[in-house]
């Protein structure tokens, strides 16, 4: 493949990833990462005993006894040092980063899959996954521009026919089903709401209408369990504020 062939056809790949964020998907290459860093912590350890030599052979020299003479000088070495840790430390950070990366969605790696296959792009499927067409490898896979994604966005994108309820206009692709973020937040936050409204009114009617305890400690506590699901599932918050709400309506009933 010459140059100008390659280029033509990661042009035509960058071209269809820039329809949409989610398509920002690329391999995680995790063992490669690993591979790396544990090369670098070799020529750590190597440059330790470098170091313990240096720092041997000046002990000696001011005792009068004899040391092998190390290879490298202290300036020398104190460079490498330097650029090796440096190295050590983006290298770790950098795998960091790509295990906090969110996975893209199963429907968004077979877009990409289906327009590789369309267009006879090998290069791209053999990027992604050199087996991808054995089966699904979308977690070895990182979509680095599709942020946090709550249960029901997740539940949403295993699902194309609920994808499509929330198809935005205008959406021509024949590899994928665009959706809008916008109405799923929209409706996720309107869910939410009207639930919340209507276990606040729930406990009014119950402990109103119903006269026997045990029911009226049975209705509580149904009540508090769907409070505790609803924060468990839809407050992106730390658990302590989570556990706040659910106190604070407990303590509703009292």
């Amino acid at each position: 493949m010459t140059t100008q062939t390659r280029l033509n056809e990661l042009h035509r790949i960058a071209h269809f990833m820039t329809n949409d964020p989610d398509l920002w998907v690329f391999r995680r290459y995790e063992m490669l990462h690993i591979i790396n860093i544990l090369a670098l912590q070799q020529r750590m350890s190597k440059l330790e005993q470098d170091l313990m030599g240096i720092s041997n052979y000046e002990a000696s020299q001011a005792k009068g006894q004899e040391y092998p003479k190390p290879e490298k000088s202290p300036e020398v070495l104190l460079a490498e040092i330097q650029d090796v840790v440096k190295a050590y430390d983006d290298a770790l950070l950098s795998l960091a980063r790509i295990k906090s990366t969110e996975t893209p969605a199963e429907h968004v790696a077979d877009s990409l899959k289906k327009f590789a296959l369309s267009n006879v792009l090998p290069s791209l499927l053999t990027a992604l996954s050199p087996n991808w067409m054995e089966g699904s490898n979308t977690p070895r896979l990182l979509s680095i521009a599709t942020p946090q994604r709550s249960w029901l966005h997740r539940y949403i994108d295993r699902h194309e026919c609920l994808s499509s309820v929330f198809k935005e206009k205008g959406n021509t692709s024949s590899f994928m089903t665009k959706y809008s973020e916008s109405k799923l937040r929209n409706t996720e936050f309107g869910v939410v709401t009207a639930s919340l409204c209507l276990v606040q009114l729930l406990p009014v009617m119950a402990l109103t209408l119903v006269t026997d305890n045990t029911v009226r400690i049975a209705v509580v506590l149904i009540l508090i369990f769907i409070v505790s699901l609803l924060n468990a599932l839809f407050a992106n918050t730390a658990r302590a504020s989570n556990f706040g709400a659910v106190a604070a309506y407990v303590n509703f009933f009292f």
